[in-house]
């Protein structure tokens, strides 16, 4: 009989990383915040940002009565579809069959599909301990530092912002005033906004017992 060994071949392969991914849902008032973006590229993993129906209805409920929180949350939308275009983040809008207000609704999506809801709400935060939910929580800025406050000192009465002009400052005492020109660039249409929503930012997060009132007499008066 043939007792000759016969050659044994075999293969070894690398271990191919499995791409994971980090499925988040949104509330309101995440889209309120400002840390909601750093919670976003801090993460390792792949994104997924499931954007519930109700809470795109909501911002376009306060952005048409001028609320400046649904503003501010269609800036947060723009920032989020930059990302997803850029491919770094997926972004998925659910309706269905989901009941109640928008706080619950995020709250049952991330809940049954087993996902972390990012909140900007502590109540809703509580909640979804309560409820067993994985929640994470963005902790209100109480201090706002308005990038423009570099132009004033003990000196400066105002700022004058508008599009298709430079910044100018009136220094001065009443019966002495200077007007004094910030550079030579114009500003364009998108940094007088950006200039408008630091503004309501400021008003919602140190003022947020009367920001509304404050920031919707300034919209209807035509100064903001």
């Amino acid at each position: 009989s043939d007792l000759s060994v016969k050659p044994f071949y075999f293969c070894l392969f690398s271990p191919v990383a499995v791409l994971q991914m980090t499925t988040y849902v949104l509330d309101m008032s995440a889209l309120v915040e400002e840390g909601l973006i750093d919670i976003i590229e801090d993460e390792e993993n792949d994104v997924e940002i499931i954007i519930p129906d109700s809470v795109v209805s909501e911002i376009e409920r306060m952005a048409r009565e001028n609320k400046p929180k649904g503003w501010i949350a269609i800036k947060q939308l723009q920032e989020l579809e930059k990302m997803r275009m850029d491919n770094r983040i997926d972004i998925t809008y659910i309706g269905g069959s989901y009941r109640g207000d928008q706080f619950k609704i995020a709250r049952d999506i991330a809940r049954i599909e087993g996902y972390i809801l990012i909140t900007g709400s502590r109540v809703q935060y509580e909640m979804c301990v309560a409820q067993g939910i994985a929640v994470k929580y963005i902790e209100p800025v109480r201090e706002v530092k308005l990038s423009f406050e570099k132009f004033f000192d003990k000196d400066t009465m105002s700022l004058h912002i508008r599009e298709n002009v430079p910044l100018y400052v009136k220094k001065g005492r009443p019966g002495n005033v200077e007007l004094v020109k910030i550079g030579d660039k114009p500003l364009t249409a998108e940094e007088v906004e950006n200039y408008i929503i630091e503004i309501i930012e400021k008003c919602i997060k140190n003022l947020p017992e009367k920001w509304d009132c404050i920031c919707k007499n300034a919209i209807e008066k035509g100064k903001l």
